[in-house]
Order: C-alpha cells, then sequence, then structure tokens
C-alpha cells in the first residue's frame, strides 16, 4: 500500500457547512473516537486504525482530524473485500485511541462501553461523539408516518446484556444534550456461520427533538444532513 499525502488530494468542501465543522481545529478526539464505534476500526494486533466509508466529506473528515491531532501527513489508501474505500492510519493513532477507551478488533464480539471522557465530558464533547457515530451509523427516515432518526448497533446473542448497555450509553448523551431518545429495542437477528448475531435500536422522533439535534450536533454527511433539514421543513 502506498503512502500518500492527504493535503495534495482531499479536501473539505466549505460550502454547506457552517463555521465550526469548516474548521477542523475545532474538532475533538471525541469525534475521532465516535468513529472507531462506527465504521472505524482498531486492528486487534498491530493497533493501526482503518476508517471504511464511501464519503469523500467523511474521508476528509476523518483524515484530517489525524491530521491536526497527531500532526500526520500520511495514510495508506486500501479497498474492503465489499469495495468500499478505506483509509489506513498508523498505530500511533490506533494505541491513543484504544487508551482512551475506543473498542479492539471486531465491536460485534466484544462489550463496547462508550468513553469514560466521553460519558463525563462537556456538551461539545458528548455531541462530537454523538456526531461521529450518526454519520457512520444513523439512519435518517424521511418518509410519512415514519420520521426518524435510528441508531442501530449489532452483537452476537451472548452479548444482548452488553449490547443494551452500550445503546442505554448513547441514548443517556441525546438526553443529555436535551434530545429525547427510545430505550433499545430489537430491530432483527440473523445467522453468520451458525452464530446467532442480534440488531437493536435506538431512536428519536419529533419536530423539536430533530430541532435540538440539528442545533446540537453536526453532521458532516451530506446526505444525511440533508435530510434532517427535510424533517425540520416538515414541520
Amino acid at each position: 500500500m502506498k503512502s500518500v499525502n492527504p493535503g495534495r488530494t482531499t479536501g473539505l468542501p466549505a460550502e454547506g457547512l457552517n463555521a465550526v465543522s469548516a474548521d477542523y481545529s475545532t474538532l475533538s478526539i471525541a469525534r475521532l473516537l465516535g468513529h472507531c464505534f462506527g465504521d472505524g476500526y482498531i486492528h486487534r494486533t498491530k493497533y493501526y486504525f482503518v476508517y471504511t466509508n464511501s464519503s469523500p466529506r467523511l474521508m476528509a473528515v476523518v483524515t484530517n482530524i489525524v491530521k491536526n491531532l497527531f500532526g500526520m501527513d500520511t495514510f495508506c489508501r486500501r479497498l474492503s473485500i465489499g469495495g468500499t474505500p478505506q483509509r489506513q492510519f498508523p498505530a500511533e493513532v490506533g494505541r491513543k485511541l484504544y487508551r482512551l477507551g475506543a473498542p479492539r478488533g471486531s465491536k460485534s464480539r466484544q462489550s463496547t462501553q462508550v468513553p469514560q471522557m466521553v460519558m463525563e465530558g462537556d456538551e461539545r464533547t458528548k455531541a462530537d461523539f454523538l456526531g461521529a457515530i450518526c454519520d457512520d451509523e444513523a439512519e435518517v427516515r424521511i418518509q410519512s408516518g415514519s420520521k426518524q432518526i435510528t441508531i442501530k448497533a449489532a452483537k452476537i446473542a451472548s452479548l444482548d446484556y452488553e449490547l443494551n448497555e452500550y445503546l442505554n450509553r448513547l441514548r443517556r448523551l441525546f438526553l443529555d444534550l436535551g434530545i429525547d431518545c427510545s430505550t433499545p429495542h430489537v430491530d432483527r437477528s440473523y445467522q453468520i456461520k451458525g452464530e446467532e448475531r442480534i440488531v437493536k435500536r435506538i431512536w428519536i422522533t419529533g419536530h423539536n427533538n430533530f430541532a435540538r439535534f440539528a442545533d446540537r450536533i453536526c453532521l458532516f454527511h451530506a446526505n444525511k444532513a440533508a435530510r434532517v433539514q427535510t424533517l425540520l421543513q416538515a414541520g
């Protein structure tokens, strides 16, 4: 894999972003931690950090957070098995994130606990963490009769309790920001090589909650951000 200079190849378009979003220096370690619970991954033994996402904007955001926080100008381009773009960052990044509470290895096969620095942090820290998770994992539904912002997570069936605990902690963070959120509910179950996995979800509904979400949580995923605005305009 070839190292490249992200300064030559990436850049986040300024249009459509608010002042805070456009300033990479304001993005905290909490946002990078949030991506570790979403589409990010820390290798179990080698500790390098990999981010997988098809959105060029999110790739640019993650790359620039790493650059600003760690002073690193290099990463490796990869593709997932399914062909989704990936960027691999050095083990120094993964080790730091792991020490702060990020999961290492498969998230579906272990307990994942929201880091203490996030649970006990200020509103900005909580909002950054949730923003990253929503960028990666949220589904924004705008259909009449089903307007909601939904977050799902999956684990092996033997970790059902731990899955509830994780989603309830995310719910607590939303509540701390004044955004009402449901308790976890079963979405579906499926099997991989004879092993059962459970998917559960939490969701946000109601115009007032959508308005608070839009005001307090910054999304960089262009389509999801546009859908949140659609929810607001619908009244």
